[in-house]
């Protein structure tokens, strides 16, 4: 188990390392995490991987994942100083943010519905 637990840990290196290198090439900026957890998608939906290969080690990263968010917030607090002058600017990102976020998921809420709905009605 243990064994197969550090394999399955390999490829999600290996996977994330390649996206890293893939972010390293294209012209804009995107992280290398994003492009690796895209890889990731990709092998798996086309069946270049079994979802077993990794399945262990992403319950177990899942399971833990409030552990990952530690260095964040460590280095959250050693920025407290430039969060103190800029901290209006922050909380204005984030209100209309959020805010941006909850119209757009209720519009494609309500379009959704809208399509299920008309599409079910079509069926029958």
């Amino acid at each position: 188990m243990q064994k197969n637990i550090l394999f399955q840990f390999g490829i999600i290196l290996i996977i994330t390392y390649l996206g890293n290198f893939l972010a390293s090439l294209i012209p804009f900026p995107l992280p290398g995490v994003v492009l690796g957890l895209i890889l990731l998608f990709l092998i798996l939906y086309f069946n270049l991987l079994k979802l077993s290969s990794v399945q262990d080690i992403t319950k177990m990263l899942l399971g833990n994942m409030a552990f990952l968010f530690i260095p964040a917030g460590v280095n959250i607090i050693n920025s407290l100083d430039l969060l103190s002058s800029y901290w209006w600017k922050i909380l204005l990102v984030v209100l209309i943010s959020t805010i941006v976020t909850m119209i757009v998921t209720a519009w494609v809420v309500q379009y959704s519905i809208y399509y299920f709905r008309r599409k079910n009605r079509q069926d029958k």
